[in-house]
């Protein structure tokens, strides 16, 4: 044994000794390595994540929820979290002819993903009634027919390269260039719907699968297609399941509302919006209520409207000398089924006849009341929703002193005169009850741990 000991010994000895200079440096390396791996790991490739997202509603590339669009690309603007234009891709830009002209300057360095310098030429925004004139590498101006103070949130809508892409409606992905953080590596299409696309950055691989309905987004949940549900109003039996989580927040940006057609022949009278207004749930146990049409997180919010606090017997006062004798029918979707029925018992207090519509797609030219949600402008300027010769004021609503305010704000420059408008706004609208506002909406991400 000891004989076979010495014998390897002196054969490891000598094959040491013949190769130590080989061998001493490789041992040094290994030990440098193995204490520095930690620090070098970061420098090998490292393999991406993959996320499998349910998303509901219908898209086209024109359309796409504007969260999936900032991964791929990035605007000339952004909206900070109180709704002002900051810069992104320009670095700042200037106001000319009493706010005909605006005149944008990019910043330095900036790529778009196939490694090409963003230059003015680039610059690709269609505009109704604007004009955009390159004035060098760096500088774009735009020219608009009139003075819009808002203009600098519409070019937060982020940009695909020049001519390659007209705001996403090109079919051909590879064509679809951006300056974000994620590409467009594929697409699919149901007919004209988009079914799924996958995005890719440096770190993770996202697969969005696009569903018609909640509904059908929560089965693929169960069924393990995706592991991932974002945007989803109501997580539903899912509560009730091991081994998920779910997240909620409220969207201070969309609210539940109750529209009122101002046109119909009961609903003409102020009086009787009031007192729907005043006799509608405020919801206030678990939701938070929205007093107006502007988000409590912009600048130009008011907090100071009529709050419209439930009270009856103000309720029944203004109804004194009011029809009641009527039908009216309360138009909402599935998702507000249950809180169509609250407003109803509610309003069937005020002695009128109150029916509930469930419909899958709103009828927004022909109804009495709709309860739906409202997604909030970025900026304050609600003239779209709001003034009357705009096909987009559902409600019919007609007041040449909301008229006045709405034309005022949208070329009013200096922030702070703007902001009187927005709160004279807020305070005249509320008070005539076109609509009667009632919660922000809560939305719920639900993933696999």
């Amino acid at each position: 044994m000891w004989k076979k000991t010495r014998f390897y010994y002196w054969i490891v000895k000598g094959f040491i000794e013949k190769h130590k200079w080989i061998l001493i440096p490789a041992a040094v390396i290994g030990a440098l390595t193995f204490f520095q791996l930690p620090f070098l790991i970061k420098y090998f490739p490292q393999p991406k994540t993959t996320k499998h997202v349910g998303r509901v509603g219908s898209y086209s590339l024109s359309n796409l929820p504007r969260d999936i669009q900032d991964k791929i690309s990035r605007g000339l603007t952004f909206i900070d979290e109180e709704g002002r234009p900051q810069p992104d891709l320009a670095l700042d830009w200037k106001i000319l002819d009493e706010g005909k002209t605006y005149v944008f300057t990019l910043k330095d360095e900036q790529y778009w993903q196939d490694g090409t310098k963003v230059v003015a030429s680039d610059i690709d925004y269609t505009i109704n009634d604007v004009s955009l004139e390159v004035l060098d590498e760096k500088t774009v101006a735009f020219k608009l027919e009139e003075p819009y103070s808002a203009f600098p949130s519409v070019l937060s809508q982020p940009l695909f390269k020049r001519r390659q892409v007209s705001y996403l409606q090109v079919v051909e992905q590879s064509k679809i260039i951006g300056t974000g953080t994620h590409k467009l590596k594929k697409l699919t299409f149901n007919g004209n719907s988009l079914e799924s696309l996958i995005l890719e950055s440096d770190q993770e691989k996202i697969i969005y699968k696009f569903y018609p309905t909640e509904q059908s987004a929560v089965l693929a949940f169960k069924l393990a297609e995706i592991d991932t549900i974002e945007d989803l109003s109501n997580p539903g039996d899912l509560k009730d399941w091991t081994g998920i989580r779910i997240s909620q927040e409220v969207d201070n940006q969309q609210y539940a509302v109750i529209f009122f057609n101002t046109e119909d022949e009961f609903l003409t009278n102020k009086q009787l919006r009031q007192a729907l207004t005043y006799t509608t749930p405020k919801f206030s146990d678990d939701k938070v209520r929205a007093l107006g049409p502007i988000s409590p997180e912009s600048w130009a919010y008011n907090p100071n409207v009529k709050p419209y606090a439930y009270s009856l017997e103000t309720a029944l006062g203004l109804l004194d000398n009011v029809t009641t004798d009527f039908v009216l029918e309360l138009s909402t979707t599935p998702a507000f089924a249950s809180v169509a029925e609250e407003v109803r018992q509610s309003w069937l207090q005020l002695g009128i006849n109150v029916n509930v519509r469930i419909v899958n797609l709103p009828d927004t030219q022909n109804y009495q009341a709709l309860l739906i949600g409202q997604r909030i402008p970025s900026d304050p300027d609600q003239y779209l929703l709001w003034h009357s010769t705009q096909e987009g004021n559902i409600t019919h609503y007609q007041s040449a002193k909301v008229d006045k305010l709405l034309e005022d704000g949208r070329k009013e420059l200096d922030e702070n005169e703007r902001q009187q408008i927005y709160f004279d706004f807020q305070r005249f609208l509320v008070e005539d009850s076109p609509a009667a506002f009632l919660y922000f909406l809560d939305r719920y991400t639900v993933e696999r741990r």
